[in-house]
């Protein structure tokens, strides 16, 4: 891409209405390629993001990778005023993405069938616990009754311990992913017949989603998997994976996930002779018999430090990795030139490193253009722009707390 080139989706207009994380991730997605993103917030409060997480000299630091290259608009859009002035924001919109409970927008007019009135082109991605249809659509719902739902919860931690969530917003993100996804898709069939679309994500189904073999062996053969700690479950036997930790300490994941990478496997930690042993001899036999290549290899690990468990892995052309730690990985050269890891400027702490854009486009590339901006900075730019409001009506709206 040349110098000045337009990213991939400038020129696309977002309405961010979501709060804390799943419909504003999707949103941050967009904004990461180019999208205009406009993110409305209650006046005076706010995402409840700019409280949450560590603060470093009062400064929430995750608020400023969350809502990076996003614009900040007060507008209480429950007011006769904000519902008018939420209206013209709609109609010069593309997008508007929002995660409120099933049933809210249409309390203030301003659901879908209200906004598809105003701009029929709109394209609108709604979030929410259980979605907008089924059973259990007025739930309230967090990420981790998603995650509980998924099946995702039931297969991770140890048999002997209780199931166990990931260390961070896994079901909010991966929701706010398959939204972005949702959008582009939507917005690639406007361009085929010019009307817009509206896309229901439920938190729970992007997780479920990805574990695509737990339904089928159910159903099959009334099998239901259950946690076998950093091993596969047993409705996956034949695959060997786990972690072990080297003879100085360091914890490394090892995983042989087909038959020839597992035969390595036998030969690294149980000598060549082994694939002569009936167990090993085929592939068969080795897929039956996997737990005790794990057992054996686990154990090699734990009598060799890791940089020679590195290089005999290596040498087999065997599949290890360490894990890693938020120190590993800054201190990783690849995150950094693989532009994982950026630095952007900000007013607040100067320069701040942050996450990159995924994916990476080669000739089109996102960017981080600013980090998380202080609540309204933008609503005069804004509200001047797309509805007409001078500055003497925004000090009355002001004065009112529309905005």
């Amino acid at each position: 891409m040349t110098a000045g080139s337009p990213q991939v989706l400038e020129g696309l207009r977002v309405l961010d209405l979501g709060h804390a994380l799943a419909a504003p991730f999707a949103a941050t997605m967009l904004s990461d390629f180019g999208a205009e993103v406009i993110k409305i917030e209650r006046p005076g409060r706010g995402d409840p993001m700019r409280n949450l997480g560590p603060r470093k000299d009062d400064v929430a630091l995750w608020w400023k990778a969350a809502a990076r290259n996003k614009k900040s608009v007060t507008l209480d859009f429950t007011t006769p005023r904000g519902k008018e002035l939420m209206l013209d924001l709609v109609r010069a919109a593309d997008v508007v993405v929002e995660n409120f409970r099933p049933g809210t927008l249409d309390r203030h007019g301003l659901g879908w069938e209200h906004l598809r009135e105003v701009n029929p082109r709109l394209v609108m991605l709604s979030i929410s616990g259980f979605g907008q249809t089924g059973p259990h659509r007025r739930r309230p719902g967090f990420g981790r009754t998603a995650e509980a739902m998924s099946g995702a919860s039931q297969l991770t931690g140890f048999p002997d311990g209780p199931p166990v969530h990931a260390g961070y917003s896994l079901a909010d993100t991966l929701a706010g992913l398959t939204g972005a996804y949702g959008v582009l898709l939507a917005l690639l069939g406007r361009e085929r017949d010019g009307a817009g679309d509206h896309i229901d994500v439920a938190l729970y189904e992007p997780l479920f989603r990805l574990i695509d073999w737990q339904v089928i062996v159910y159903d099959q053969l009334g099998i239901v998997p259950v946690r076998a700690g950093n091993e596969f479950p047993a409705a996956l036997e034949g695959v060997a994976a786990g972690v072990a930790r080297t003879s100085d300490g360091v914890w490394m994941c090892y995983s042989a996930a087909t038959d020839s990478v597992l035969a390595r496997l036998v030969r690294l930690a149980l000598g060549s002779a082994a694939l002569g042993d009936p167990r090993f001899a085929d592939a068969e036999a080795r897929r039956r018999h996997s737990a005790i290549v794990q057992d054996a290899v686990s154990a090699w690990i734990a009598e060799h430090p890791q940089d020679q468990v590195e290089r005999t892995f290596a040498e087999n052309d065997a599949v290890i990795g360490a894990v890693y730690d938020a120190e590993r990985i800054w201190n990783d050269p690849a995150f950094h030139e693989r532009g994982n890891i950026v630095a952007v400027a900000d007013e607040d702490c100067g320069e701040l490193a942050m996450h990159g854009v995924v994916p990476k486009l080669r000739g089109r590339p996102g960017a981080v253009r600013w980090t998380g901006r202080k609540l309204g900075e933008q609503t005069a730019e804004v509200l001047a722009a797309l509805a007409g409001v001078d500055a003497a009506e925004l000090r009355r709206l002001a004065d009112e707390g529309v905005v």
